[in-house]
């Protein structure tokens, strides 16, 4: 996917809000914007986004607005993601996780795409944002709620990080380049987020549960494969441990490898072809389409073919 821009100062004023609301949830993941105390946005409000591999860097500026993510944006969000925020210039609020953090210039903050959250914008603003899949954050952090609505305090790691990623969003980069170019971003992000975080007893089990989170994250379409006895023997753990690890991070194994199903099965009922939904139940390891569809329900909030009929509308109307 190529680098994308959107500006406003090209938009007529009566549409400029509207368009603001679809551009911030297109590129930061759905948001809920708050009416502005002004009738439209600063014409000088753009963003930036491109591709770095799996990753997402979003270069904005921004006048002053606030938004939030509450259910219906969560639930309809594909993936999960912590997004990072490093401010360049003016101030941003965010909220989430019983935390309430002031963004300056130099500052890093990471949110979670699971969790509600609220933000504001307090004065002109640009910012640099990456969106990282959970599963790679890992990699850096076993733990995202460690750091999540936290401030890195500036200093030269974050600094080189910032001139780094505005640097990144300006440029044209091959496909192969633009994954590299991300890597090298997670690994000042690493360093970067050592500022806020310690050395934690439970490092040892948090980097076996992450690694068995992976093991179960290539074998979501095998049945038989993802039975705590077998994940646990193919992991060269006991049962009992196996449970234990899941139960520190306030989860069951049974509920993580049904969510992880269930979000695969979500993308294939919502892209094209649109497989049948018994099809795709049985794909990903539900034998009882009826089971299949409680589940689905329980966590999206909607049947399976509600979900599919909606993005088969949205589809057309984007002519696709």
């Amino acid at each position: 996917m190529a680098p994308e821009s959107w500006r406003l100062d090209t938009i007529p004023a009566a549409d400029r809000d509207e368009l603001w609301r679809q551009v911030v949830s297109t590129t930061h993941l759905p948001w809920s914007l708050d009416r502005p105390r002004d009738p439209a946005p600063a014409t000088g409000n753009w963003v930036r986004r491109r591709p770095l591999g799996d990753l997402s860097l979003i270069d904005c500026r921004a006048a002053p607005c606030a938004g939030h993510r509450r259910r219906r944006d969560l639930l309809g969000t594909d993936g999960e993601y912590i997004g990072v925020l490093l401010v360049s210039e003016g101030a941003e609020v965010l909220d989430q996780a019983e935390h309430r953090v002031v963004i300056r210039p130099g500052e890093i903050v990471a949110w979670d795409s699971v969790r509600p959250a609220r933000f504001a914008v307090l004065e002109p603003l640009r910012k640099q944002t990456l969106l990282v899949p959970r599963a790679r954050f890992q990699q850096l952090l076993p733990r995202p709620e460690l750091v999540i609505a936290r401030t890195v305090p500036a200093g030269p790691t974050t600094a080189v990080l910032g001139a780094y990623l505005r640097a990144l969003a300006r440029s044209d980069l091959e496909p192969a380049a633009a994954f590299a170019a991300g890597n090298a971003a997670l690994e000042l992000l690493g360093a970067a987020l050592g500022a806020v975080t310690t050395p934690s007893r439970t490092a040892t089990r948090d980097a076996m549960r992450v690694r068995i989170t992976q093991h179960i994250e290539g074998r979501l379409a095998d049945r038989e494969a993802l039975r705590p006895q077998r994940i646990a023997a193919d992991s060269a753990i006991s049962v009992r441990t196996l449970h234990a690890l899941f139960h520190d991070a306030g989860d069951t194994v049974g509920a993580y490898v049904r969510r992880r199903r269930l979000h695969r099965a979500h993308t294939d009922l919502t892209r094209p072809p649109w497989p049948a939904v018994t099809t795709v139940a049985h794909r990903w390891g539900f034998s009882d389409a009826a089971n299949f569809s409680r589940s689905f329900r329980s966590l999206y909030g909607h049947a399976p073919s509600d979900a599919q009929r909606a993005a088969r509308q949205a589809h057309d109307v984007a002519g696709g």
